[in-house]
């Protein structure tokens, strides 16, 4: 087996995953593949494998989206010409810690506060009806 083959049977077992994901309610992710290989090629791969639960929300994500004055967790937000969800923080990245995805395509992205504050503060009287915020501002 090749490296190339690798890509492959990666696109393989996430398919195969997705089915087992979907029946017991949550995501499965393999995470990087590493490997061995020698002069045949690749010799044996490894990844490590996660669950987790769809139902499932992080105290700290629900903090931090308290931190930039949104209070509900699943509120859809209308910015820049798309409806967008913020799904994770990811507290190790400096940057960029900020996860949202663009509801209808699916296409996730990784913002820094300011930008996450200004897509809380770009909702429109009409729109907050629906969403619970508090729009003020934190020391850095």
């Amino acid at each position: 087996m090749q490296v190339d083959d690798l890509k492959i049977i990666r696109n393989e077992i996430d398919n195969s995953l997705k089915g087992i994901a979907k029946k017991y309610g949550g995501k499965i992710n393999i995470g990087n593949i590493t490997y061995e290989e020698d002069e045949r090629g690749v010799s044996k791969f490894w990844g490590k494998l996660t669950f987790e639960d769809e139902s499932f929300v992080d105290k700290n994500f629900i903090w931090e989206l308290r931190k930039i004055g949104l209070l509900d967790v699943n509120a859809i937000i209308p910015f820049d010409g798309g409806k967008y969800k913020f799904v994770g923080f990811r507290k190790k990245a400096k940057k960029y810690p900020y996860l949202y995805e663009n509801i209808d395509t699916q296409d996730k992205y990784a913002c820094g506060r300011e930008y996450a504050m200004k897509m809380v503060r770009s909702l429109t009287m009409s729109e907050i009806k629906d969403v619970k915020i508090e729009i003020h501002d934190f020391p850095k």
